[in-house]
């Protein structure tokens, strides 16, 4: 089996067990405290409480569940178009002479696993959709007014902002281009 394959099945198994770890804190929240109680974890901090979210973040785009779908589907396919020009990339300039190949394909790999936590908890998310109808969130911060959210929107959040933080302060411009995106 190729480096590439080997990879690839490494990335599936990785975003399979978090979309297992996702939905098994959403069944076990649903099971434990069910659809009408609040139960804190720390007082004041953290609490687990039964939402049935219809939109994307801060209840955007509610009720538009057939769009949110096939947005999701959208994303989910380009990242994976991504993680494997990224990964075309790191296998093609090997023998570059103008980058450090070590410190290249760290980095990129580093963007690669991720790409993978955005995608698995877009496929989280989109199970909840497809499945119910809506996205069963369930973590409330109790210190300040925010929305209730999940797990899986922990994974892309999260993967977001260190993608941002990572494409802007540790990719060259001169390793961006090495990741050709062809047609």
């Amino acid at each position: 089996m190729n480096k590439r394959v080997f990879k690839y099945i490494k990335f599936i198994l990785c975003s399979l067990v978090l979309v297992i770890i996702d939905q098994y804190t959403k069944f076990a929240v649903v099971d434990k405290i069910g659809k009408t109680e609040t139960h804190v974890v720390i007082k004041k901090l953290l609490s687990f409480q039964y939402v049935e979210n219809t939109g994307v973040a801060f209840g955007i785009l509610s009720g538009k569940s057939v769009f949110i779908i096939i947005f999701a589907i959208i994303i989910s396919l380009i990242i994976c178009y991504l993680i494997h020009q990224i990964e075309s990339a790191i296998l093609n300039n090997k023998e570059n002479s103008t980058i450090n190949y070590k410190r290249f394909k760290k980095k990129f790999t580093f963007i690669q696993i991720f790409l993978v936590f955005v995608i698995s908890g877009s496929i989280g998310n989109l199970i909840d959709r497809i499945r119910y109808g809506y996205v069963v969130d369930f973590l409330k911060f109790e210190f300040i007014d925010f929305p209730v959210f999940n797990v899986a929107d922990c994974y892309v959040t999260i993967s977001a902002v260190v993608l941002l933080v990572t494409l802007i302060f540790f990719i060259k411009e001169n390793e961006l281009e090495l990741v050709k995106f062809r047609k």
